[in-house]
């Protein structure tokens, strides 16, 4: 598993991920099903079995990979990100690309 190679704070970055796309109003739902891969309500599945999760299942890679993506985007603000995060959207997006490159992938 990817994650268990993150720092404590970069997982914990990783699950603030999670729930501020999970719990807010970022995105709608077919959004969400389109670039997480995932329904809303299997996103909470995932939350509830934090941090035993294996992000080695393409299916929980892909919803991962999809909410690290929005968090660091354009759908939210700075602001959203100062209601939602301890760090800023550059912080997410460091931890995002180091998680995709403990899986091999170019970034």
């Amino acid at each position: 598993m990817y994650l268990e190679q993150l720092t404590h704070q970069e997982k914990k970055i990783v699950f603030a991920c999670l729930c501020a796309i999970a719990k807010g109003p970022f995105i709608h739902t077919g959004g969400l099903r389109y670039r997480a891969s995932m329904e809303r309500d299997m996103l909470y599945k995932l939350i509830e079995k934090w941090p035993e999760i294996d992000d080695s299942n393409p299916c929980v890679a892909g919803a991962l990979n999809g909410v690290m993506a929005i968090c660091h985007g354009s759908f939210l603000s700075s602001e959203d990100c100062a209601a939602w995060f301890s760090v800023d959207k550059d912080v997410i997006k460091k931890v995002y690309t180091k998680w995709l490159r403990l899986q091999g992938a170019a970034v």
